[in-house]
């Protein structure tokens, strides 16, 4: 049975006068793609495959990234761009991945410090 204080949080959300909690975000172990990506996204980085690659030398960026959105709970915005080939005349298609500024906004010092853990172990 609903209490009384149930129904009234029910009703500001549902008028849209109180937003409902973010999900709990979850870390990634550090060592993982979806960790390694993770920790550039929340250092403000925007990725791209290419990038990515680059950076840790990988096969396929989008994989961790759905790991991260479905099963880690993280809002990872992306957007189509474009850009010329090798091959003359052609472009390709492709996502960049990044944390938009309110998801950025939102990261704790705990997460921050994470990151750069992550950061720093690749690098030694």
């Amino acid at each position: 049975m609903l209490t009384l204080l149930d129904r009234v949080e029910a009703l500001e959300a549902r008028a849209g006068l109180r937003k409902p909690p973010l999900p709990t975000r979850i870390l990634p172990t550090g060592s993982s793609l979806a960790g390694r990506a993770l920790a550039r996204l929340i250092l403000g980085e925007r990725l791209t495959h290419r990038s990515f690659d680059s950076a840790t030398h990988t096969y396929r960026l989008s994989s961790p990234i759905e790991i991260l959105r479905n099963d880690c709970r993280w809002d990872i915005a992306d957007l189509w761009l474009n850009a010329p080939t090798n091959d003359p005349g052609r472009r390709a298609r492709f996502k960049e991945y990044f944390l938009d500024a309110t998801t950025l906004a939102t990261i704790t010092p705990h997460e921050r410090e994470w990151a750069r853990g992550v950061i720093r172990a690749e690098a030694a």
